[in-house]
């Protein structure tokens, strides 16, 4: 019996040894590396390292409710005193460092639904007016100093940040664009930009006139029966706006000096005097250079409170309006009912192109009342000026002096709102804006009175006498912000 025990246990001890040497000459097999989202710290908070690259990534952006009332003798019942909007905003913002510098791709998308003051038009009977837009706000590439797609002009400095509406006299535009920056160190940087012309322009038509009005000789345009039309083509884009700037940053803030150069070759028809009475058309081509100049200055206000800031701008153009901003744009411009028009340039009564000359100022200070409370106060001013050509009289149905055309103009702005900060990135604000737009050599026709409303929507009134002058208009908006940052 002790020998059969003997016998299994040196047999067992036998097979372990040899399973044992077989299974030491199998290849061993390594768990696979598990490769963790690491934070990435060199550009700031938020950024992590996409897996298996030295790319940092950083998402971003907002979620804004916001309720508008605008108050303002429109002309037009068909038109909302009331809005809605829904926006949001996404941000990818993806940097890694090269031999070269930095190496930067950067995409904001943006969308938005919102109905009644926030669109243009009136009430068509069974129309959907509410206006879902979502689009690639900017899409750009830096290398190094290089800058290509669509960004911040390079010729936009105050561009109204914390402010809910669009302020009119002040330049905020995404587009275009090809640029280098020059850093010259301390703060100092320079940047030359060639950017999209046809965004940048803007050919306005004159005030409406009534059907059957005949235009003096030697005035632009010719009338219609939907109004007087300037009759400035613009060609094709020749070659793109030329944007530099200078831009100067310490810590107790920020100064610049902008300039650009705007192409303004068209095609014009003026109207001429027959040998036999009335008037004809002649046609010809004719080539001018609208020009932009800005400085501005934002100074950082500590000893008042923490995050305080005051921003300051002045804008002078000639031929190149959009660079001041556009009292066309927003609620003011779809309401106002004496709008002459806002354009770049015009044709004279040989034909010639002549230009516009635009000055506006603008700013604002910034005031933290409370370390989650805080105010924004802001204005513009800008001044449209024309020579004599670009206007001129109706005397038809006993309104003598009516313009009929581009007349020079005034445009006031002044604001302010009050936003707190109960949660971290969470808004909660009220605005209120008051606006007037001032015509100041003459009146003008007013296009909404004495109007019919239907189912094919707004039809002017074709009579002058029923149309009405105005010289001048004003209005009150009032808004509640909602707005959660991400």
């Amino acid at each position: 019996m002790k020998l059969v025990k003997s016998l299994l246990l040196g047999s067992a001890a036998g097979l372990a040894a040899v399973a044992g040497a077989q299974a030491a000459d199998l290849p061993m097999r390594k768990a696979a590396p598990v490769d963790y989202v690491r934070v990435c710290t060199t550009y700031g908070a938020g950024y992590f390292y996409i897996p298996g690259t030295d790319t940092c990534l950083r998402l971003s952006g907002f979620a804004i409710a916001e309720y508008l009332y605008l108050s303002q003798e429109s002309g037009r019942p068909d038109f909302d005193n009331f809005g809605t909007r829904g926006r949001f905003r996404l941000n990818i913002d993806a940097r890694q460092p090269t031999e070269y510098g930095l190496l930067r791709a950067f995409i904001r998308l943006v969308g938005r639904r919102q109905t009644g003051t926030y669109n243009s038009g009136g009430e068509v009977a069974g129309a959907d007016l509410t206006d879902n837009s979502r689009y690639p706000d900017q899409a750009y590439i830096q290398f190094g100093g290089l800058t290509a797609g669509r960004a911040q002009s390079f010729f936009d400095f105050y561009t109204a940040p914390d402010i809910f509406t669009t302020q009119l006299t002040t330049s905020d535009t995404k587009i275009n664009l090809l640029a280098y920056t020059f850093s010259f160190g301390g703060g100092l940087s320079a940047t030359v930009s060639l950017e999209d012309n046809i965004q940048r322009r803007n050919f306005g038509n004159a005030a409406l006139a009534p059907a059957g009005f005949t235009a003096p000789v030697g005035f632009f345009g010719t009338s219609t029966a939907g109004g007087f039309v300037n009759n400035f083509v613009p060609e094709g884009q020749q070659w793109p706006d030329v944007v530099a700037n200078l831009n100067y940053t310490q810590a107790w803030g920020m100064a610049q000096i902008s300039g650009a150069v705007h192409d303004l070759s068209a095609t014009n028809t003026f109207a001429v005097a027959l040998p036999g009475g009335g008037l004809g058309a002649v046609t010809q081509a004719d080539n001018e250079i609208g020009w932009a100049i800005q400085g501005g200055v934002m100074f950082k206000l500590p000893f008042l409170a923490p995050g305080d800031e005051l921003w300051l701008q002045a804008t002078y153009a000639d031929g190149a309006s959009s660079y001041t901003g556009n009292p066309g744009s927003g609620t003011f411009g779809r309401f106002s009912t004496i709008r002459p028009g806002i354009t770049d340039a015009y044709v004279d009564q040989f034909g010639n192109i002549q230009t516009s000359q635009v000055f506006s100022v603008s700013g604002k200070l910034l005031h933290y009342w409370l370390p989650n409370l805080r105010t924004n106060i802001f204005g513009g001013y800008q001044t449209v000026e024309y020579d004599g050509t670009a206007t001129a009289t109706a005397t038809a149905a006993g309104f003598p002096g009516v313009t009929v055309g581009f007349a020079d103009t005034r445009v006031y702005e002044i604001g302010g709102n009050l936003i707190w900060t109960p949660a971290k990135q969470l808004d909660i604000g009220v605005e209120a804006v008051y606006r007037k737009f001032d015509i100041r050599n003459g009146t003008t026709v007013n296009p909404f009175a004495g109007g019919t409303f239907g189912n094919a929507g707004f039809v002017p009134a074709t009579s002058l006498a029923n149309r009405g002058v105005l010289s001048n208009d004003d209005s009150i908006e009032a808004r509640l912000r909602v707005q959660r940052d991400f």
